[in-house]
């Protein structure tokens, strides 16, 4: 009788093993929402809530880059559902180990004891000069060497930042190849907003030249393919920066794009 009930318990025991067993595997091979899923759950006319719900509980592989996310609103995503994309990936990043930087999107990240912040970019605005003066500027432009004014709206970036020497982690794809393709720039205060200056030469690739006086030095150091470490060479001053590009084909008409952040006192008063 002990027997027969000892054996009852071992056969019990190995179902629920096994039951375990494939709840982890199912979870193991679920697969991540991408882009193209949640497009699909918007054109089928999915609510917010439920979409919102399912990238909530599931595994993402998003990418947010800023051509993406206008795909997405080609196939009329929702805000909501784009900030909720965007929040879970900001607390995937946070919660990423170093081994997994490669599963993340492509993008700049600040690192810090939280994480991994992703320093998002805006809009960089040149003022257009139209009509007759325009159309001389834009002539001339071709043959020598503009001076060109952009601006960042805002006093302050979003991303505050209290570490003077702050560390990013590139994690890059072509176009650039490495974090040496871009400039740390200080900006200049300006009326609510934030400038600097460049110089470039109209319908040229190379690079575009910024004063030394805005430039800020940094050093890199490649972790794996694709992902490195940048750390400005000394300690920042407060005050708002930004990485561009330093290459001149990107920069094509009058709006540009930088990745922004301030760099804030500590609250205990130590770099």
């Amino acid at each position: 009788m002990h027997i027969k009930l000892l054996s009852r318990m071992i056969t019990i025991a190995s179902v629920c093993i096994l039951i375990s067993k494939s709840f982890a595997q199912s979870s193991t091979n679920e697969k991540p929402l991408t882009n193209k899923d949640i497009v699909s759950m918007v054109s089928g006319g999915i609510s917010s809530g439920i979409i919102k719900a399912a990238i909530e509980r599931s595994k993402t592989s998003f990418d947010l880059s800023p051509e993406a996310m206008i795909e997405l609103k080609r196939f009329h995503t929702p805000d909501e559902i784009v900030l909720a994309m965007i929040s879970k990936a900001r607390i995937k990043a946070a919660d990423a180990p170093e081994d997994s930087l490669m599963r993340m999107p492509t993008g700049i990240y600040n690192r810090s004891e939280k994480g991994y912040t992703p320093v998002a970019s805006h809009l960089l605005l040149s003022p257009v000069t139209r009509g007759a003066v325009g159309m001389l500027k834009k002539t001339i432009g071709s043959l020598i060497n503009q001076t060109i004014k952009t601006t960042m709206a805002g006093d302050h970036a979003s991303m505050k930042i209290s570490g003077m020497r702050p560390i990013f982690i590139f994690i890059l794809d072509f176009p650039a190849r490495s974090p040496e393709e871009f400039f740390l720039i200080r900006f200049s205060p300006s009326v609510n907003a934030r400038a600097f200056h460049f110089q470039k030469i109209s319908n040229t690739n190379g690079f575009i030249n910024v004063n030394d006086t805005s430039k800020v030095e940094f050093s890199s150091k490649k972790i794996q393919e694709g992902v490195y470490e940048v750390i400005p060479t000394r300690a920042l001053q407060p005050g708002e920066y930004c990485f561009i590009y330093n290459s001149a084909e990107r920069y094509k008409g009058t709006v540009f794009r930088a990745f922004d952040f301030s760099i804030i006192p500590p609250a205990n008063g130590n770099p």
